[in-house]
């Protein structure tokens, strides 16, 4: 075999993989573009289950609803602490925020990522070292830190 050969064969080869990466990252966008409104819609229907949960619990209304508009969660406790949440589709980033200490800003963004050898879209905490975090979790984090939120002695 000639270098022109050896040249060319690895060249294809580079060629092939190329073709298969901006395949895989043409159907990943797709995927994420075709899920995203959906995976914010869930994560919001969660919260607001949560909260519909508690309520029946307490035998009253400990939260209330005032979400505006499907890009957006509002919730106000009884005591009238607030916590909003934004969904950014062009970010796929969720981010909740509440007033009250400790409660802290949390983002969360919605990825591709290999799930059990195929692509899935996941939600992933936003830093400097992000995590996947399951819907179930998030909810958790948020409904929890909500509650405790203003209320420490």
């Amino acid at each position: 075999m000639s270098w022109e050969d050896e040249e060319l064969a690895e060249y294809e080869e580079r060629q092939v993989a190329a073709s298969q990466r901006n395949a895989f990252s043409a159907k990943t966008i797709s995927l994420l573009e075709q899920r995203h409104v959906q995976d914010w819609h869930a994560l919001r229907t969660d919260v607001l289950d949560r909260f519909h949960i508690i309520n029946e619990k307490a035998l009253r209304d400990v939260t209330t609803s005032l979400t505006p508009r499907p890009s957006e969660l509002w919730i106000r406790r009884e005591d009238g602490v607030d916590l909003r949440a934004r969904y950014v589709g062009e970010t796929k980033t969720a981010t909740f925020s509440c007033e009250a200490p400790p409660f802290v800003e949390i983002s969360f963004e919605l990825a591709v990522r290999p799930v059990n050898g195929s692509a899935a879209v996941v939600w992933r905490t936003v830093g400097a070292r992000p995590e996947t975090v399951s819907r179930d979790e998030i909810t958790k984090e948020v409904v929890s830190s909500f509650l405790r939120a203003g209320t420490m002695l």
